[in-house]
């Protein structure tokens, strides 16, 4: 489907969205995460000015918004590739460079939810007592080992030497593959909602402030 009707001086849409052409809804969806990524950085910048000092978490946090940026980037390329179009829309020609640019996303992608893990671990680190210090500490272990296994779970599909052509279900190690990442995602992202609960409860603050401190840190979850 095109737009072929439109009132004259009416130019068409920079993306369509319907039953054979979602391109405009990925670009929506990438550019509302970019927004977001955006806004914790700028967040986390204001944090660091009121207490004039960089901790570790902070200039992780910079990485992990470089590597979205990145991402980001590389799914508007994949668009224009075709990536969200039916396959008798697609220009043969770029479907070989639109599948890498795709595995290359799935890859930083990974990377992205690591660095986050990792980030947020380090942050309660620093907000933890020496005595509970470690429950921090092994959950940044985890989110390394976590992230590693979960690159390479990504990377190595039924293709050794042409990885990035398994993108559907002809490959049947990937479902099971991006079942045991997200299995394992699932379970650190309860065990980094719940610690902080820990640490809130013990802090003498009203209960709404509580709740509203707990709300900006599973906030993250998004």
């Amino acid at each position: 489907m095109t737009y072929t009707s439109l009132p004259q001086g009416v130019s068409p849409p920079f993306a369509e969205n319907n039953a054979h052409n979602h391109t405009g809804l990925i670009i929506i969806f990438a550019s509302v995460c970019l927004f977001l990524t955006l806004s914790s950085l700028a967040m986390r910048i204001y944090a660091t000015t009121q207490r004039s000092m960089v901790l570790s978490d902070d200039y992780l946090l910079g990485v992990a918004v470089a590597v979205a940026i990145t991402q980001t980037s590389i799914i508007f390329y994949q668009t224009h590739l075709g990536w969200g179009k039916s396959s008798e829309l697609l220009d043969p020609s770029h479907t070989e460079a639109m599948v890498k640019s795709v595995y290359a996303s799935d890859l930083l992608y990974i990377l992205i939810l690591g660095l986050s893990k990792c980030c947020t671990s380090l942050l309660y680190q620093h907000l933890s007592t020496h005595a509970t210090r470690w429950i921090p500490r092994s959950i940044l272990g985890a989110s390394i080992v976590w992230t590693i296994v979960a690159v390479i779970l990504v990377a190595v599909r039924c293709s050794r030497t042409h990885p990035w052509t398994d993108i559907n279900d002809k490959c049947s190690d990937l479902q099971p593959h991006w079942t045991v990442i997200t299995t394992l995602d699932i379970l650190l992202e309860l065990l980094l909602f719940i610690y902080p609960i820990k640490l809130i409860y013990s802090l003498r603050l009203r209960r709404s402030r509580k709740l509203t401190v707990l709300a900006l840190l599973g906030s993250r979850g998004m």
